[in-house]
């Protein structure tokens, strides 16, 4: 039985060798993560259970990819292919990270709106995260134009696995009200119960757009991507949940409640059009001589972006980075040697960052 799988994964890696040896096909992998989160401003005083709030500004974003591409080269204007990702982002504004830190040994802080006002002051409240596992089957097309060249890919999405958990609330003039929407597909990572299975029961479209420019020893890559893009779920949860302080109410015992407007409730097998996160790279370089570059690269969907500059030294098939992410006081350094290529961040300070890459191309 052992013989038999591995003549057959034998051949499977022969038929796949095969194809790429004596096709225009590539395989490219991607696996990457970039985000900060600022702790510098916050100080916790545990005795009395208390969150001060030092000239807080920051929020605190996460983008997490990872991308597995197998295309086919028709020709020089035409590619085909399928693409497999799975991506999560994570965005919270001050408003979030100021009431989470007030209210998170004590959830009943929530319901007193005076405690809430004299501590955090009028403040709006946004937090999202969201995790998509999909594939794309697509088409591009490339159009060249002296040292321009456009790009435009179509896309057709199949997913599952979705989670969307949208905060959005505010504290004003003493009144403190808190939306919270959960959409999930699977499992509720909440509660982690499994409500149901439903394996690639979402289903949209997206355009993809690049654009790069070469002139002497400078280059510009743009790329847009899931402009347009929507992915339509069927049978999936939906769990809403309010806060609002002027619905609160004082128990017999003792601890203040919710009226019914803000009990949680559930919606089952619905219906739900995702609209998709627009996607951004911009990537800048200049050719120093024939072994050093200076970088730009800006990463970003919608509100979360991240800014790297980095110079590079290349040497035969070796490039060696150093560089740092403009957004924090993190340095980043990384290496790629032929078809691989690694990036790693660090940081000495309270502030908590990271940006890991992984890319292998064959």
């Amino acid at each position: 039985m052992v013989k038999n799988i591995l003549i057959s994964k034998f051949k499977k890696a022969v038929l796949i060798t095969a194809f790429f040896l004596f096709t225009n096909a590539s395989l490219y992998a991607d696996i990457s993560f970039a985000g900060y989160i600022y702790s510098d401003n916050l100080k916790l005083n545990t005795f009395d259970n208390d969150v001060e709030i030092i000239n807080y500004k920051e929020s605190n974003n996460a983008i997490g990819n990872y991308d597995l591409d197998l295309n086919y080269h028709y020709d020089k204007y035409y590619t085909v292919g399928i693409n497999k990702q799975k991506n999560i982002t994570i965005f919270m504004n001050d408003g979030f990270i100021k009431t989470w830190n007030f209210v998170n040994q004590n959830f009943d802080k929530l319901l007193n709106s005076q405690q809430i006002a004299d501590s955090i002051g009028n403040i709006d409240i946004k937090g999202h995260y969201s995790l998509v596992d999909s594939y794309k089957i697509y088409i591009e097309k490339n159009i060249y134009h002296k040292n321009h060249i456009f790009k435009i890919k179509l896309n057709t999405i199949k997913a599952k696995d979705f989670q969307s958990l949208q905060i959005v609330g505010q504290n004003k003039n003493k009144h403190f009200l808190l939306d919270i929407d959960y959409f999930y597909s699977s499992k509720n990572i909440i509660t982690k119960d499994k409500a149901h299975k439903n394996n690639y029961s979402g289903s949209g479209y997206s355009i993809d757009l690049n654009y790069k420019y070469n002139y002497k020893k400078f280059t510009a890559n743009i790329s847009l991507k899931d402009l347009f893009g929507a992915i339509y779920w069927n049978n999936i949860t939906h769990m809403k949940y309010v806060f609002d302080s002027n619905t609160r109410y004082l128990g017999d015992d003792g601890y203040y409640h919710l009226r019914g407007f803000g009990q949680g409730k559930y919606y089952y097998n619905t219906i739900y059009k995702q609209k998709l996160q627009i996607k951004y790279d911009i990537f800048l370089n200049y050719k120093l001589n024939n072994s050093f570059l200076l970088n730009n690269n800006i990463i970003g969907i919608e509100d979360t972006y991240f800014n790297h500059s980095f110079i590079t030294y290349s040497k035969n098939n070796f490039n060696f980075s150093l560089g740092k992410i403009l957004t924090t006081n993190t340095k980043t350094y990384g290496f790629r040697y032929k078809l691989f290529n690694a990036t790693y961040s660090n940081t000495s300070t309270n502030t908590k960052s990271i940006l890991l890459s992984l890319k292998i191309k064959f």
